[in-house]
C-alpha cells in the first residue's frame, strides 16, 4: 500500500481492506435485520413490522387517514420511530399496493357492517315478537318453562 494515500491503489491491496466488489454496497448494509417483512403465512402475505405483526397498512392508515402523529402511534401501539419511519418509507415505495390493501379492507369492513346490521335488525324483530307473545300470553319457544 502506498503511503499517504486514502484507500489502497493496487487491487490486491484494496482486497485486505474491502472485501466486497469494488462498485458494490458494503456487506454490513445488506446483513442488518428487516424491519419490514413479508411472509405469505402471516397476515395473507402484507407487509408488516417484524418485531410486532402490524401491517404497514395500519401504520398508514393511522398517520395518513386518521391523523395520528408518530409520537402518538409510539405511545398508542409501543413502536420505535424506526420501526414507524420504515413502515412510512415502504409505504412510499409501495403506494399502488398498500392503497389497494387498504381498499380492499375498507370493503370488507364495509361488508360485515351490512351484515352486521342485518342480524341486529333480524335479532330485533325476533327480540320484539317476543315481547308481544308474551304480553299475550303466549309461550315462547325457547321458554324455560315449556322445555
Amino acid at each position: 500500500m502506498s503511503t499517504g494515500a486514502l484507500y489502497p491503489s493496487s487491487g490486491t491491496e484494496r482486497h485486505k481492506l474491502f472485501p466486497w466488489p469494488k462498485n458494490s454496497k458494503p456487506p454490513i448494509l445488506t446483513a442488518l435485520p428487516a424491519i419490514i417483512v413479508e411472509n405469505p403465512d402471516i397476515l395473507d402475505g402484507e407487509p408488516y413490522i417484524a418485531r410486532c405483526r402490524i401491517a404497514v397498512r395500519d401504520i398508514v392508515v393511522w398517520h395518513e387517514r386518521e391523523g395520528m402523529s408518530v409520537d402518538e402511534i409510539i405511545r398508542e401501539y409501543g413502536l420505535t420511530r424506526q420501526e414507524i419511519d420504515a413502515a412510512l418509507s415502504y409505504y412510499r415505495s409501495h403506494c399502488a399496493e398498500i392503497d389497494e390493501a387498504i381498499r380492499a379492507e375498507e370493503e370488507a369492513e364495509g361488508r360485515w357492517d351490512d351484515l352486521f346490521a342485518a342480524s341486529t335488525d333480524f335479532l330485533a324483530e325476533r327480540a320484539a315478537k317476543a315481547l308481544a307473545d308474551n304480553r299475550a300470553g303466549r309461550t315462547h319457544p325457547l321458554d324455560p318453562d315449556t322445555l
